[in-house]
């Protein structure tokens, strides 16, 4: 597989962005699907980054209504994941990449021990 710098610059970019503009409390499926497929661009590059993928059973109905009277609750058609453990993922990830030292100080490279 080849290790295209400007496809792994693009998702970096595309993580960043995510980290930089990510406000709600809960993260939608949506994005879920939006970052997983930043991960697919990135494991397409060769690397191995099934760790920082968000579980499938961590997605779960809101609760958006409930009546105190009767105990009836409402949930959400779309699942949800918690903003603090995406963030934990994304996060980690993040950290995987770091400034290469042998190339140009604006190139970035995908740290693996």
């Amino acid at each position: 597989m080849e290790r295209n710098p400007d496809r792994l610059m693009q998702a970096y970019a595309r993580l960043k962005a995510f980290r930089d503009h990510v406000e709600q409390l809960a993260i939608s499926e949506l994005y879920v699907k939006e970052y997983h497929a930043i991960l697919d661009e990135i494991a397409e590059l060769g690397y191995e980054i099934d760790k920082f993928r968000i579980p499938v059973e961590m997605l779960t109905r809101k609760l958006s209504s409930s009546n105190y009277l009767t105990g009836a609750e409402q949930y959400s058609k779309e699942l949800y994941v918690e903003k603090a453990f995406f963030m934990m993922k994304l996060d980690g990830l993040l950290y995987c990449f770091r400034p290469s030292t042998q190339e140009p100080p604006t190139s970035i490279g995908f740290h693996q021990d």
